[in-house]
């Protein structure tokens, strides 16, 4: 057996050969903490009790791990605020998409519909490339309505009420 300084700590232990550079409970305490994500922690907790002058074993195992929890904790936090505002995201996209669909429904009942760019004529640009995008465009004419409102107050005057209720909204 040789005499060893521990690189993290600076205590002496017993060890097998020189190559091993780490007291036994060090090693273990940051296989676990590789495993659990928080390595970096521990390392800096290790640095810290070693700067501190901490010199009991059991005494920087405990100081290591207690790092590793509210590191641990923080991180469920950030996860938990994390998942709370994905939800808080889906939420407002459904709505905002029951709204686009409820609207859309409301304009093709008026007689209006969406037109892609490249299905008009006017859609190709010089280099003969067609333009993306979509246009409102009356569905019997193929009219261009410049915009929602537009439709929805042609629909109104038309006498939908729907569009007439969409407009008091």
């Amino acid at each position: 057996m040789v005499t060893v300084i521990c690189q993290h700590t600076g205590i002496e232990f017993e060890a097998a050969s020189k190559r091993q550079k780490n007291h036994p409970a060090v090693a273990a305490l940051l296989a676990s903490a590789n495993e659990d994500g928080t390595y970096r922690v521990a390392v800096q907790r290790l640095a810290a009790a070693r700067a501190a002058g901490m010199t009991e074993i059991d005494a920087i195992v405990r100081f290591v791990q207690t790092g590793e929890k509210a590191a641990l904790a923080r991180r469920a936090e950030i996860q938990a605020a994390d998942r709370r505002l994905e939800q808080e995201r889906a939420a407002r996209h459904a709505a905002a998409m029951a709204q686009r669909d409820a609207t859309n429904s409301i304009l093709r009942e008026a007689g209006f519909r969406w037109l892609r760019y490249e299905e008009r004529e006017e859609a190709v640009t010089r280099w003969g490339v067609p333009e993306f995008g979509f246009v409102l465009v009356v569905a019997a004419t193929n009219e261009v309505v410049p915009s929602v409102e537009e439709a929805m107050r042609r629909g109104a005057a038309a006498g939908n009420v729907r569009c007439r209720a969409w407009l008091e909204k």
